[in-house]
């Protein structure tokens, strides 16, 4: 796997395939189900909104979640370095020696711009 086939899953799975799960959830849960306090809690608040702030609300937790994963690839290409972090991380699949990360988090914002 290649670092833009990497981004491109990681994207996909992180960002599209979750936040759907995250809506689904949202919509279907019946509140006298839920056993999870928080859970509870946000399903309330989520339900509580209208279909515009709902929408609004969707959009800040996709955001958040493209910030996360921006941060991560930028710690593993190098761009920021974690408090105690000795070494650079280096990313490669088995039975490869060559490094996929470098330039994931600009592969990645490059993606997100373009949707």
């Amino acid at each position: 796997m290649n670092a833009i086939n990497f981004v491109k899953e990681l994207r996909r799975f992180v960002i599209d395939f979750d936040l759907d799960q995250y809506k689904q959830q949202l919509e279907l849960s019946k509140l006298n189900k839920i056993n999870d306090e928080f859970w509870l809690s946000l399903v309330k608040f989520y339900k509580n909104l209208d279909k515009e702030s709902q929408i609004v609300f969707l959009s800040i937790v996709r955001q958040i979640k493209i910030d996360n994963t921006s941060l991560i690839l930028g710690i593993l290409d190098g761009n920021m370095i974690l408090e105690n972090q000795e070494e650079d991380f280096i990313l490669t699949t088995q039975g490869s020696s060559n490094p996929i990360n470098g330039e994931l988090q600009g592969i990645f914002l490059e993606m997100e711009e373009n949707t």
